[in-house]
């Protein structure tokens, strides 16, 4: 699958929207995780959620190594396009 930072970035933006209840124009995608109210439960569905849809392996502790929508986008576009 060819995923680009953007496509993961919009899917971000509207996955955090919809857990926390936000218009996703109401999203900076340079804002921690921790500033959009995720606890560690909304860390876990969300990183199993992003990994289902990009199709890579990712677990809760990426959501701490790439803490802002726009730094895992990045992660989870390369990772995607890493060969298997």
């Amino acid at each position: 699958m060819m995923l680009s930072t953007e496509s993961a970035r919009e899917w971000l933006v509207d996955a955090v929207a919809r857990r926390k209840g936000f218009d996703p124009s109401q999203i900076a995608a340079d804002w921690h995780f921790n500033e959009l109210g995720l606890d560690s439960t909304d860390v876990l569905v969300l990183s199993d959620e992003l990994a289902k849809w990009a199709g890579v392996e990712i677990d809760s502790a990426t959501l701490w190594y790439f803490p802002t929508i726009s730094r895992l986008a990045e992660h989870v576009a390369s990772e995607a396009a890493a060969p298997a």
